[in-house]
Order: C-alpha cells, then sequence, then structure tokens
C-alpha cells in the first residue's frame, strides 16, 4: 500500500468512526424508495467521468491540506435544500437535494430521496479502492454538516456511510491477503461516457460555467 493509498483510508475510517459515534442512525441500514428491478439496472451504470473527477480532485486537495499543514476546516461548497426542477412539459417539482458546487463546472444536485450515487460510486470497477474511497468520503464529509436539518439527509448518508464501510473494508482486506488494488488510476484508465442511458438522479446547473473542453 502505496502513501497515496494510506492517506486515503487514514481520512476515511476517521470520519466513519466519527459519525457512527455521533450520529448513531447514520450506521443502519438505508432503504431506498425505488423498485428493486430499477435498481439493479442503475448498479450497472457508473457515475459521469467528469463528475467523479471533479469530486476526486476535491478531496485530493483535502489530503495535501493535511499534509501540508495537518488540517483541513473547508467545508464550503455544500449546501441542503428543495430545488426546483421542470419538465419538458412546465411541469415543476421541488425536490429535496444535497448540492455541490463547482466554480468551474457549476453545480450538482443529488436527489435525496434516491441516493444512488454512493452504490455507482462505490461499484465502478474502472476506479481504484482508494479513488472510489477519496470521493465518497468527500461527499459523506460535506453532506454530514446538514444532519439535523430534518427531511431526508440521515437516510441519504446512511447510505454513503455504508459504501463507505464497504470500500475501506475492501481495501484493507485486498491488502491483508497480499493482492492489493489491482485496478488502475482512475486519472489514467477513467473511460465513462458523461451519456448514460439511465436516469441517474443528478441534476446539474452549468448557467454560469464555461464547457468544459472536449
Amino acid at each position: 500500500m502505496n502513501k497515496s493509498e494510506i492517506l486515503a483510508l487514514r481520512t476515511a475510517e476517521p470520519l466513519l468512526a466519527y459519525l457512527r459515534a455521533s450520529y448513531p442512525p447514520l450506521a443502519g441500514p438505508y432503504k431506498m424508495n425505488s423498485d428493486p428491478e430499477d435498481r439493479r439496472s442503475v448498479e450497472t451504470v457508473a457515475i459521469p467521468s467528469r463528475i467523479f473527477s471533479i469530486f476526486l480532485e476535491k478531496q485530493i486537495v483535502v489530503e495535501g491540506n493535511l499534509a501540508e499543514s495537518g488540517n483541513d476546516i473547508d467545508l464550503s461548497g455544500f449546501s441542503y435544500g428543495p430545488v426546483f426542477v421542470s419538465d419538458n412539459d412546465g411541469h415543476v417539482s421541488c425536490i429535496e437535494c444535497a448540492i455541490v458546487d463547482d466554480d468551474e463546472v457549476g453545480r450538482f444536485a443529488f436527489e435525496v430521496r434516491d441516493p444512488v450515487v454512493f452504490g455507482l460510486i462505490g461499484g465502478d470497477a474502472e476506479r481504484s479502492l482508494a479513488d472510489r474511497v477519496r470521493v465518497i468520503t468527500y461527499l459523506v464529509r460535506g453532506f454530514s454538516q446538514f444532519v439535523g436539518c430534518g427531511g431526508g439527509i440521515v437516510g441519504f448518508l446512511s447510505e454513503g456511510v455504508r459504501v463507505l464501510s464497504d470500500l475501506v473494508r475492501s481495501m484493507r482486506l485486498a491488502y491483508a491477503d497480499g493482492t492489493g488494488d489491482k485496478t488502475s488510476d482512475a486519472r489514467e484508465t477513467a473511460h465513462t461516457s458523461d451519456d448514460s442511458p439511465h436516469k441517474i438522479p443528478i441534476h446539474e446547473n452549468q448557467s454560469n460555467a464555461q464547457e468544459p473542453e472536449k
């Protein structure tokens, strides 16, 4: 296990310990509202590569801050609340969402009622275990500040805690038995298309952002 992978674990494990001790409901199972057949189909779809890379780079900044100054206190860029969404016919819905801001790309809103994003990240075999741990650590830590705000945030986060716990366990087992993480680094091998055939409950607002170069 190299130093980078060790740091991924050293941020994930204390976060999990803190959340379980401070918010016991987060350690419980979360039952998704979606139909089981729908859940199986969505689990075969990867989170868009661009979104994964954005969150990965943000967590790498956190790790850099820890290495340089010994702490990271920045929890900016996260919000939580109702989001308006309209369909092609102009019908408007109000959806409870967990939101991440990015200065360059825009905003990403994850539907709290259907937290498939954690399973999509955790099950993405194109990514290394360490990078999947990093991305979910980033999201879980950021959204944990909204526990106590009511709504479905605890259920949403409990799914994130479950997936992160499974990944940490897998990472520990992989190195304990000497197999290691054979998955190539995400920044070198990720090639997931942003054009997913399945509707993933992630909403983007790019009105103030430049279109990424292709």
